[in-house]
């Protein structure tokens, strides 16, 4: 059965928008993925999770998770892919964008990715051509007697950190076509502060996986932003719309309207620290913020007629307001897809642990 989750402020995003973010239709599959995806062997998979989870205790290295907690997918992930930075931010691109082969381990809200010194004879083949110019591999083509339970074993003696993403208030999707022909099952991670990595797999059921880790731990980590925060600097729909007078079906620039300086907006920044309540009240928040994202969207899109009034066509401030109403209409769509994903993520964390539990 499903767990009792709260139903006021649960908004659905076929009604309020005209796109989805492309992860959602593969995360409908991700509790079975789950399922499906535990470790090789024999034994139910209750059991096999119960007795995982323990070998996974003191990594994730928090006494208050709950003992349905297992190694799996959405809780823990860990493996060899192969990936790229795309972006540094938003409007920059990464000096280094080749594709190299990394051993990856979702530490909670931190993607540690490593780089691995190949050794002759430490493991078998590592490649498994997918294409011409593309490989993966699973852990179940190392030798299993040399590894221990997490952590990559004795892959670890081979690896050298070479990042640690911050997953928190970052959106983890499938692209849809893969990232070319020659690389199929891929998925981008796109940071708070646009940072871009692209990573592919080996198959439809791992890209899964991977997404519904990433973003399980992005939702159970980020700490929802304030909404609706108030700045002395105008955009182009604050105070000066107040010159605009009449009804929505005729507006008019009232008489001895101030001039103004309209600024550029740029998004705020997220909180940097993590989230510190549980897990049902982290779902609840997260669900408030998403029913605000969307009061603020309704609210901004019926300022624009006014702001098409307030400034003459052509205009500097007329190009910089709508430019900004624009660009802050489009973080709102953003924010309100990846917080619907993490609210989805937590649901259907909840769901796993009162089945785990049952």
């Amino acid at each position: 059965g499903s767990p009792d989750l709260p139903q006021n402020g649960r908004q659905s995003l076929h009604h309020k928008l005209s796109i989805r973010s492309s992860s959602n239709r593969s995360r409908c599959t991700s509790i079975v993925s789950v399922q499906s995806a535990t470790s090789h062997g024999s034994g139910s998979a209750k059991e096999s999770s119960a007795a995982a989870y323990q070998s996974i205790a003191n990594l994730i290295t928090n006494t208050q998770l709950s003992a349905s907690y297992t190694c799996d997918a959405p809780f823990y992930k860990e493996g060899v892919i192969i990936g790229k930075h795309l972006l540094e931010r938003a409007d920059q691109k990464a000096k280094h964008r080749e594709w190299k082969e990394y051993f990856c381990i979702i530490h909670r809200a931190e993607l540690l990715v490593h780089r691995l010194e190949h050794r002759s004879g430490d493991r078998r083949s590592i490649h498994k051509t997918v294409h011409s110019n593309s490989s993966f591999l699973t852990m179940s083509d190392y030798d299993d007697s040399k590894q221990s339970a997490v952590g990559g074993g004795d892959l670890m003696s081979q690896a050298q950190q070479v990042a640690c993403l911050d997953l928190k208030h970052s959106l983890s999707t499938a692209l849809p076509s893969g990232y070319s022909r020659q690389r199929p099952h891929a998925f981008a991670i796109q940071q708070a502060h646009g940072g871009v990595y692209v990573f592919q797999v080996g198959s439809d059921e791992q890209l899964v996986a991977w997404i519904s880790t990433l973003n399980y731990w992005a939702a159970r980590e980020s700490k929802e932003p304030l909404t609706g925060g108030v700045s002395n600097m105008e955009f182009g729909w604050g105070d000066c719309l107040q010159d605009v007078v009449g009804h929505p079906d005729h507006y008019q620039l009232a008489l001895g309207a101030m001039s103004v300086t309209v600024h550029e907006w740029k998004p705020p920044v997220p909180p940097e620290i993590n989230s510190t309540v549980s897990e049902m009240d982290q779902f609840k928040a997260l669900q408030k913020h998403v029913q605000q994202l969307n009061a603020e969207l309704d609210f901004h899109r019926e300022v624009k007629p006014k702001i098409s009034v307030r400034f003459p066509p052509r205009t500097t401030n007329n190009i910089r307001a709508l430019t900004n109403w624009e660009s802050k209409a489009q973080y709102l769509l953003h924010e309100i897809i990846k917080y619907q994903n993490y609210c989805d993520a937590i649901e259907k964390s909840l769901t796993l642990q009162v089945q785990a539990n049952a």
